[in-house]
């Protein structure tokens, strides 16, 4: 059975509302993986009928770790391009640059701001 406390919390939600409590909000506003509110709704409705849930399907996006840090920093390709002074820089400069980004794979170009 699931945690007491969690069946209690979720039934006085259910209590205070007419058109019902989403699963996926109220693991998001009490703190608790998603599937500890499935469990007690599981535990619920193995009382009998004391509640009934109806499966909902939503989607969303979400970024990846690298989505981040793209949001957070600019591409690479960008960052990059911005480590590069006007007057342009070797490939072997670029590579040993304090401020270039993590590189996958090599450069054969000479990058110059135009």
């Amino acid at each position: 059975m699931a945690d007491t406390g969690v069946v209690e919390t979720l039934l006085r939600r259910i209590e205070k509302v007419d058109d019902g409590v989403d699963s996926l909000e109220a693991a998001g506003s009490l703190g608790l993986d998603h599937q500890v509110i499935v469990g007690a709704v599981k535990s619920l409705q193995a009382l009998g009928d004391l509640i009934s849930a109806e499966l909902r399907s939503s989607k969303r996006w979400e970024l990846t770790d690298e989505g981040r840090e793209i949001a957070e920093q600019g591409s690479h390709e960008a960052r990059v391009f911005s480590s590069v002074p006007p007057e342009g820089l070797q490939q072997s400069e670029l590579m040993v640059s304090d401020t270039r980004p993590k590189l996958v794979g090599t450069f054969s170009l000479v990058l110059v701001r135009v």
